[in-house]
């Protein structure tokens, strides 16, 4: 679930709560990154990025050749 996710992202230290408030008898909670949150999503953008180039390559070389 989302609130599992969140969880283990502040069990790992990456995001905090930054504050708490009640809205219509609810509790929301705010999150911030921290920095090693920040490095995380850093890799994590890298990561994506070489696996477009990677497969933009491989379309590129398996286009079939086109008949006139």
């Amino acid at each position: 679930t989302l609130y599992g996710a969140l969880d283990r992202l502040v069990e790992r230290g990456e995001i905090e709560v930054d504050r708490e408030e009640q809205v219509s008898g609810r509790r929301r909670r705010y999150y911030r990154l921290r920095p090693s949150g920040e490095d995380a999503v850093a890799a994590e953008v890298s990561r994506m990025r070489s696996a477009i180039a990677a497969t933009g390559t491989r379309f590129v070389a398996t286009k079939p050749a086109v008949s006139p």
